[in-house]
């Protein structure tokens, strides 16, 4: 298990180029939040845009399209309505953050799995949406590139375990079981793809502190890793790029205000900085 080395963030974020337009750096599809739950759409939406994204769409219920067009005003809203969306029309979709595991919910899980051909984030009750409907084998022959984010419960869940003894060997499972790069969040947030030559290979990150453990976290994660999939970075590489700076924007927060006060909203309003710090601009 190698660490993950800042050299090669700083290749996968570059330098954007004068003449340029905001379909130059990806449209998301952000398909999130419900009703009581509409700030984890809010944080994921910032993540993308503060992470480079041109444009945020958010398929929501429309009883939160309020609060989404006024937290993040940047952003277009759409109904959430099965069967209604051209999935395919964006670069990445950014899948579960606040969804919901209701009936609905899994419909729509499934009909992305089986008709999206680009680059997928799977987080959250995307996740469990998974497991608790058993769709497991639309995960098995989607045509998307995955990304998986679970947290260590979520892991078990889906891998059908009672522990987790080695974090390594689980993200690995993730990953050859699901033809998919797994992110397994924790400290230390450790990453397994599968290479060119069929092997799995496994990088540990080295940013981020105990004030990361906070609700929202991993929407703001979700949100980075969906713009740089937007981008165009491979998954691996997306997904390295956006723990990595994740955990940075989290490290400038805590420098900032202490660990035991950071909130999710403080790491999306460092993740510019954190970019800067690599890219000195």
């Amino acid at each position: 298990m190698k660490n993950i080395d800042i050299t090669n963030i700083s290749k996968n974020i570059g330098i954007r180029d004068t003449n340029t337009h905001k379909g130059d750096y990806g449209k998301v599809l952000l398909v999130a939040g419900s009703i009581g739950m509409a700030g984890a759409a809010v944080l994921a939406g910032r993540g993308a845009y503060s992470s480079g994204a041109g444009l945020v769409t958010c398929e929501v219920p429309e009883q939160i399209f309020p609060i989404l067009q006024i937290s993040l005003p940047e952003a277009i809203c759409i109904p959430r309505k099965a069967g209604k969306v051209e999935y395919n029309q964006y670069d990445a979709i950014i899948l579960g953050p606040g969804l919901g595991i209701s009936r609905e919910s899994s419909t729509i899980v499934d009909e992305i799995l089986k008709s999206y051909t680009g680059s997928l984030v799977i987080d959250a009750d995307g996740l469990n949406c998974i497991g608790h409907y058993d769709l497991y084998q639309s995960l098995l022959d989607t045509r998307s590139q995955l990304v998986l984010t679970p947290h260590p419960g979520e892991a078990k869940r889906l891998l059908g375990l009672i522990e987790i003894e080695d974090r390594e060997t689980v993200a690995v499972s993730l990953s050859k079981t699901f033809h998919a790069t797994a992110v397994l969040k924790g400290a230390g947030t450790i990453i397994a793809f599968v290479q060119s030559d069929g092997e799995i290979a496994v990088l540990k990150n080295t940013t981020g502190n105990p004030g990361m453990a906070t609700a929202g976290s991993g929407d703001v994660l979700a949100g980075i890793i969906g713009a740089f999939l937007a981008e165009g970075l491979a998954p691996k590489d997306a997904a390295s790029s956006g723990v990595y700076i994740h955990g940075a924007a989290g490290d400038l927060a805590a420098m900032e205000l202490g660990e035991t006060s950071v909130m999710a909203s403080d790491i999306c309003r460092h993740i510019p900085y954190a970019i800067k710090n690599i890219t000195g601009k």
